[in-house]
């Protein structure tokens, strides 16, 4: 991959680890919560939140359902 797409793809996954961040918190959802909704471990959730992984398309799916957004939402930062 060419390194701009790779630039690209790493600012994307902060991007969506900050809205689900964002998020997560404006709700005053604890991680641990978060993570029984979705099925996603603790630290799974805390690398995403921190860009660190690349998320499968079910777990933004699943994320999105949780916190109760669409899943453009986590990609636009929409303030919801």
């Amino acid at each position: 991959m060419p390194e701009a797409r790779t630039q690209d793809l790493r600012t994307l996954q902060k991007t969506i680890g900050l809205n689900i961040r964002r998020l997560r918190t404006n709700r005053r959802l604890p991680l641990t919560k978060l993570s029984r909704q979705t099925g996603i471990s603790v630290k799974r959730l805390d690398y995403y939140e921190l860009g660190k992984y690349q998320m499968e398309l079910e777990a933004l799916y699943r994320l999105a359902v949780a916190l109760e957004v669409d899943v453009r939402d986590l990609f636009s930062g929409k303030q919801t």
